[in-house]
């Protein structure tokens, strides 16, 4: 899996939505004042990480090429209204 195709995209979405139940399934158990096992938070914890790790290797984003996009910007030229 390359980072940027579409596999790679698809994975991530995976882990995000995947982390984010984890993260509010204990969130959710700590406000409803449960007790819950060290594990879970332990587990919440490193389930953030690995996500931020593997968020970190996404290709950044590129603005398009706005003067392709609206060609009255490529003249420099505004209109007053």
């Amino acid at each position: 899996m390359k980072p940027g195709s579409k596999s790679w995209k698809m994975f991530m979405n995976k882990i995000r939505a995947y982390s984010r139940i984890i993260y509010a399934l204990t969130i959710g158990a700590i406000a409803l004042d449960m007790e819950i096992s060290f594990t879970m938070v332990i587990l919440s914890g490193i389930t953030i990480a690995f996500t931020n790790f593997l968020i970190a290797f996404e290709p950044v984003h590129s603005d398009p090429r706005w003067e392709l996009v609206y060609p009255e910007l490529a003249l420099g030229e505004m209109e007053e209204i």
